[in-house]
């Protein structure tokens, strides 16, 4: 017999949801708002882990209660993914993780709306994207189980940077551009893959996501806002309450990298 055990926010153990935010150095200081927002969500912050890439030396510690693990390599905005292929055993008590990059807010109810669509298939999934491809490319948003994490150990493995320079991560944030959604189970056409240096398909098993959170161009409120002199788009999805804000919001056009993550005064 299983034995579930409650959690203060009503989930039982055996569906514990994980956040894991992919950081860098040079966006390490949007850290304390991201807690701010943990904290008010309610969030138990045992379950929240931060990987910071780009780092000088590998660093494990704890930051207002929250686990942060310094990597000195790079996968972006998929860092956390990467790290937690890599390092699953330590993390097999939390079977669904909310993948999120740093350059997002969440907002009053965030927690509670995503838990109760999570409950709404009774966490029986591997991918639940926050974004449906129909509405938006997705951003590799989504809660993922770690079977799914490890089922895309090798593509993880092939976007990798154990060693780079400035060069080498616009080169990788443009093949991630052009790989977008496939780390979710959704295939892109052909003639988008074949312009990617990184030549990755599903894994076998692999079933593309049923179920999305926001499925609708009305779920979504975009502006663009000045953020030291740089036009940021800042895309607020409203059924959780949840916002996004990107520098390279012209996709391949002009890919930005020189900034610290920081957000504009709300």
């Amino acid at each position: 017999m299983t034995l579930s055990v409650e959690h203060p926010d009503g989930m039982q153990e055996s569906n514990k949801l994980g956040y894991a935010f992919s950081i860098c150095r040079s966006y390490y200081s949007s850290i304390d708002s991201l807690i701010d927002d943990i904290e008010s969500n309610g969030i138990d912050k045992r379950n929240v882990l931060f990987v910071s890439s780009q780092e000088a030396e590998s660093e494990t510690l704890f930051y207002r209660g929250c686990e942060v693990r310094k990597v000195t390599y790079s996968g972006l905005h998929l860092t956390q993914a990467i790290f937690l292929s890599e390092n699953h055993r330590d993390y097999e008590g939390t079977r669904h993780w909310f993948l999120l990059p740093s350059t997002v807010r969440m907002g009053a109810g965030f927690h509670s709306e995503v838990t109760s669509m999570l409950r709404s298939v009774d966490f029986d999934f591997e991918c639940f994207p926050v974004l449906n491809p129909k509405v938006s490319p997705t951003m590799d948003m989504a809660v993922v189980s770690l079977d799914h994490i490890k089922a895309f150990g090798e593509f993880l493995q092939k976007i990798k940077l154990s060693h780079f320079n400035d060069e080498d991560l616009v080169e990788l944030k443009r093949n991630l551009i052009l790989s977008e959604n496939l780390f979710l189970g959704i295939n892109h056409p052909m003639e988008v893959q074949c312009k990617s240096n990184i030549k990755a398909i599903l894994p076998d098993g692999v079933a593309p996501p049923s179920n999305f959170m926001i499925n609708s161009i009305d779920e979504v409120e975009v502006e663009y806002r000045k953020y030291k002199r740089k036009k940021l788009k800042q895309s607020h999805f409203k059924p959780i309450n949840l916002t996004k804000y990107q520098r390279t919001h012209r996709g391949l056009k002009r890919i930005v990298m020189d900034c610290d993550g920081g957000f504009p005064d709300p």
